[in-house]
This record gives C-alpha cells, structure tokens and sequence, in this order.
C-alpha cells in the first residue's frame, strides 16, 4: 500500500479488490482504535470500494442509535459534521478527526450522488447513547399509528429510559436489571404484534425497539464474574452480526464493516473473553458474502502521535499496537 491517506491515485488497492470480490459484506480490522493510519486507510478503502465496488455503507463498533444520527446528517445535510461528530462519537474511541473527514466526505458524496447516497450505521450495543429521544423513534410510531398500544408501551418503557449513563445503569441491582432486560423484550414483542401490512417505517421501529432490547439484555451481566462478563461478549458480538445482516438484507447494500480485528475475524487471539466473533456469527449468516480483512502495522513508528478531538479539542495520545 502506498499510502494511507484518503483519496489520490488508487492502483495500489487493486489487489485488495480481487480479494474482496462480490462478497457483499467486508470486515476491516484493527490492532487499536485510535491510531491515525488505521482510521485514514479505512477512509481510503471506503472511497476506493463505493467508487470501484459499489459499497454504499460504512459499519462501525459503534451504538445503533448513534449510527441512526450520523445517517441522518449524510441523507438530509441538516446541521454540520463536526457538530454531528461531536454529538454521536463523544466518549468513545472514534471522537477523531478522522471520523470528522470520512463524515465530512460522505456527505459531500451524497450532494453530488443524490440517486445514490452511502449511509453510516452503528451495529453495536445501544448505550450509552439510547437515550429518550431514541426511545421517541419507537412511541412516535406507536402514538400516530398504534395509539391503543401506547399506554402499554410507556408501562413497559418506564424505568428503563433513558440509559444515557451505562455505568449508573450497572450501578442497579441485578434483579432490578434482569425485570427491565424483560419489560424491553416484552415492548419489542408489543411492536411485532403490530406489523399489520409492515413497510418501512415500521421496521425501522421494531429494530429500534429490537436495539433497546439487546442493550438492556447486555446489562444484565455481572461485571464481577468472570464467566459472565465472556457470555456477555459473545451475546456482543452476535448483536453486531445480526444487525449486519439485517441491515445487508433489508437494504441490499454492500457494507464495510469497521471494528477490531478479534470482532471481525472467525476466530478471536484471546477466545476466553470472545468466544465467537462477530465473524464467526457473520460467515455463519452470510457465506463467502463475508470476508474479514485483519490490519496491522509493518513497523512502529518510534515517535508518539496524538489525534486532536473535534469534541474537545483537545488530544488524545497514539496508543502502540501490541506485538504480534
């Protein structure tokens, strides 16, 4: 690879195009998150594969809801990237400047490709961005076309909403957590009783109501035992995969599927804490239409970097990959 850094000649990357071929999900891996070059490069790919491949989405480790706002920016130009950066990706890895590009180039595609937009989802678990505004995407629906269900919903909703503290949330008793991971299941169930003659809109809700029930069944888990906290990853990591899939399914798209390299391959380094990936649950679902691509580096580079935050503006300091 002769470069990094997104955009420019692409000759390089022909290679990783024959490797890819029509498989129709792509995971792209990393050894950290943070580091400058595995954020361009993936940048880089994505360009290269929506010009080249026809992919229209970028996936990322990241909560459903929070994808859910970043597309909205990509679809509807409505506010600015960096502003939309700052809301989605605070406090976690991807509050880069990084993202701020592929954001801001994303968007700038869709304005000059407006009969073939990409999109931006998170497929990971929801908090801790669901909060009462994501739980709104569901009860609006409900109010305007199931309004006899409502009182039923906001029953089975209350105490849950909003988880926009994940560590406050586990700061709740166990059984307390285990009765509401229940109620959400319940209200998701409530939603699939409506389906009537189904459509867009009321798929979008059942999955967002889906979202919140994975996020209250993953907080269910005890941080103190061991055993528990590897069943949590691998009820993680098939999340991830199943969000995939009915992304890819429902929408046709291709996707490149941005996340570490023990989520996206079939087998993890450290199968103790993943004991079956997000690739595993993936080729599982999907075939040879899933290819994971792990990333590493060459070499370390013997200086530190820091990455500037659009969030804070302040930086963050370059964490060095672990030896192979």
């Amino acid at each position: 690879m002769r470069s990094t850094e997104p955009g420019g000649n692409t000759t390089d990357l022909r290679a990783l195009s024959a490797m890819i071929g029509s498989a129709k999900v792509v995971g792209l891996g990393e050894t950290t998150h943070g580091s400058h070059e595995f954020f361009t490069m993936k940048h880089r790919l994505f360009r290269h594969l929506v010009e080249k491949k026809g992919f229209t989405t970028f996936a990322l480790e990241l909560s459903w809801s929070a994808g859910l706002q970043i597309d909205e920016y990509l679809q509807t130009g409505k506010g600015d990237a960096r502003q939309v950066a700052k809301q989605a990706l605070a406090n976690s890895p991807w509050d880069r400047e990084e993202f701020v590009s592929l954001i801001t180039w994303m968007r700038d595609y869709n304005r000059r490709h407006p009969g073939r937009t990409v999109h931006f989802m998170g497929d990971d678990i929801g908090a801790p961005s669901i909060n009462d505004g994501f739980f709104g995407r569901v009860t609006n629906y409900v109010r305007r076309n199931h309004p006899e269900s409502l009182p039923k919903l906001d029953e089975l909703y209350t105490g849950l909403r909003p988880i926009d503290d994940v560590f406050a949330y586990l700061r709740k008793p166990l059984a307390e957590r285990q009765w509401l991971a229940l109620k959400a299941r319940q209200a998701l169930d409530l939603i699939t009783g409506l389906k009537g003659p189904g459509g867009d809109a009321f798929d979008r809700t059942e999955q967002n109501a889906r979202s919140i029930a994975q996020t209250a069944k993953f907080l269910t888990m005890d941080v103190t035992d061991p055993a528990s906290v590897s069943a949590s990853q691998r009820y993680r990591d098939e999340v991830m995969a199943q969000n995939i899939t009915w992304w890819q399914r429902r929408t046709g798209h291709k996707i490149l599927l941005s996340a570490q390299n023990d989520h996206v391959g079939y087998v993890a380094g450290d199968p103790v804490t993943y004991p079956k990936t997000q690739g595993s649950f993936l080729r599982d679902a999907l075939g040879t239409n899933y290819t994971p691509i792990g990333f590493t580096f060459h070499h370390v580079p013997s200086s530190r970097r820091t990455l500037p935050s659009p969030a804070t503006g302040k930086s963050s300091p370059w964490a060095p990959p672990m030896p192979p």
